[in-house]
């Protein structure tokens, strides 16, 4: 998956790669401000390849952008375009420190688009090289070192002694610091089930329920095949006009369209039922939706058969290339049956397929969030959201 985040001109460059494979496009000149908060929501995304023109933004917030993507996703390809730039460049040098090591240079004024685009198509066909970047990141010149005359080599200059430490010595003030926790940018979580009926629809609005509670800006989007939002829809608008409001933002039976325009209206957390994902057709939809989350919820039921659709889904999703943690959900099971299925894999089996049993409570109503239900969202949400602090009363 692609994520293209420059200006009308490199849309222009990258004409000769796949169109399908772009995901999301940032085009413009952006504020400091604005373009770290889209920095923060392409690292939430599981984009494998990033082009960035260096004319969509000032130097100093490019540096700190690339810092804030490599942070949470060090594995993401950054192609740079960068007109008019030479090796040496301080700000191109900072960024092959950060690993970016492919690098598109051009004079803008002498610009043959075909080439750069054949240049850019051509590069996308290697892995990415520190040789090929070694020369943007330091100026390539010898340094000139010039020899003392041996009479100054000789004389000797005595350091003047340090001073004591104690005329350091400050008294601090004894104060507290404070810690505010907050969220930055979007969160992605994918809600699916292994097969039909397994309660995905339930758990993602009891989820998108909790998250408004908890006083954030949430959108729960329907990607299912069998789309049920429009029967507990009210009057009362959302932020997009296709969507109604529920304590959260809800849109029914969304298109790529409408996805896009989601994404782009700032919400904290956006909540995906994606549905059954077991089917062959999906494969593809479901890989790009799962490279989007940053946690993913399977749900199951409590049978044999329920199991097997776990595990065929779980292979799927290995041959898919995706490495997520998986929290699986199980619905309507008592405790000896879900002891039963958490059991059939050894804790060492768990680990290795980064595979989390939980037991979802029966409660009917999905806007009636149970409060076991808010114990394993605040397990599976503990990267995301801050602890809730559950001291009523403080004696100092």
């Amino acid at each position: 998956m692609y994520c293209l985040f420059g200006t009308e001109d490199s849309r222009i460059l990258l004409r000769g790669i796949n169109q399908e494979k772009i995901v999301s496009e940032k085009i413009g000149y952006f504020d400091s401000d604005t373009f770290l908060k889209i920095c923060q929501q392409i690292a939430n995304l599981g984009i494998d390849t990033l082009f960035l023109d260096m004319r969509c933004a000032n130097d100093d917030a490019i540096i700190k952008g690339v810092r804030i993507i490599r942070f949470h996703r060090s594995n993401t390809r950054i192609v740079l375009i960068a007109p008019n730039r030479e090796p040496g460049d301080p700000t191109v040098s900072t960024l092959v420190s950060l690993g970016v090591y492919d690098i598109v240079s051009f004079d803008e004024e002498a610009v043959n688009e075909e080439n750069v685009s054949e240049e850019i198509k051509n590069l996308l066909q290697r892995p990415p090289n520190y040789a090929d970047a070694a020369r943007w990141h330091f100026q390539m010149e010898e340094p000139v070192f010039q020899q003392r005359p041996a009479r100054e080599r000789k004389k000797r200059v005595q350091p003047p002694a340090p001073p004591m430490l104690e005329e350091f010595e400050v008294e601090l003030p004894q104060t507290k610091p404070k810690i505010i926790e907050r969220l930055v940018g979007t969160a992605t979580i994918a809600v699916a089930g292994v097969t039909r009926r397994t309660g995905s629809t339930h758990l993602a609005v009891s989820l998108s329920t909790f998250l408004s509670r908890r006083n954030y800006e949430v959108a729960c989007v329907e990607l299912s095949e069998y789309p049920v939002f429009q029967f507990f829809q009210e009057d009362k608008p959302a932020r997009i006009e296709a969507g109604f409001h529920r304590e959260a933002d809800f849109y029914p039976m969304a298109d790529e369209r409408l996805m896009h325009s989601v994404f782009s209206r700032r919400y904290q957390f956006i909540v995906l039922d994606l549905g059954q994902v077991t089917s062959e057709n999906r494969a593809h939809a479901v890989q790009s939706e799962l490279g989007r989350a940053s946690v993913v919820f399977l749900t199951m039921g409590p049978s044999e058969w329920d199991f097997n659709f776990l595990i065929q889904t779980l292979d799927t999703f290995h041959s898919l290339g995706l490495g997520h943690s998986w929290n699986v959900v199980v619905n309507f099971a008592d405790p000896d049956t879900f002891r039963e299925i958490e059991q059939a894999l050894t804790p060492a089996e768990r680990e290795k397929l980064r595979v989390r049993f939980f037991r979802n409570p029966i409660q009917a109503n999905p806007f009636q969030v149970h409060a076991d239900q808010e114990t394993i969202f605040e397990d599976c949400l503990a990267t995301l959201i801050p602890k809730k602090d559950k001291r009523r009363f403080r004696l100092f």
